[in-house]
């Protein structure tokens, strides 16, 4: 699958140059890593901006069939359990999800669109 996806943003004070740039396309990095995976060039400078495209969910966020979430053991993502299926993302209780050890995601339709 094609995975290049467009993401369409506006941006307040660029890294680059200052300025506000309204409806920039960031590309998928070729290679993307931790810290960046979109990049566009600068309107004015046509120097690189980069961004970092997450789908984790939100505190408070109701986790639905299909999410996924970061085992720490392993750091590989898998399908959340059954039993999670309703309940509220927590990543403030200790004894549901902890910020540093879990993380949970979905899966868009965006995100499996190539562009």
């Amino acid at each position: 699958m094609n995975k290049r996806k467009i993401v369409t943003t506006d941006i307040k004070s660029c890294a680059r140059c200052g300025e506000d740039h309204a409806g920039l396309r960031f590309k998928l990095l070729g290679r993307p890593c931790k810290e960046f995976s979109h990049w566009v060039l600068c309107p004015k400078l046509k120097e690189p901006i980069l961004m970092r495209v997450s789908n984790d969910l939100s505190e408070g966020e109701v986790m639905q069939s299909g999410d996924e979430w970061e085992s720490p053991a392993s750091g590989k993502w898998e399908k959340i359990p059954a039993q999670w299926v309703g309940l509220k993302v927590d990543y403030n209780t200790d004894c549901t999800f902890s910020r540093f050890l879990i993380r949970v995601r979905r899966q868009s339709d965006e995100a499996q669109t190539p562009e």
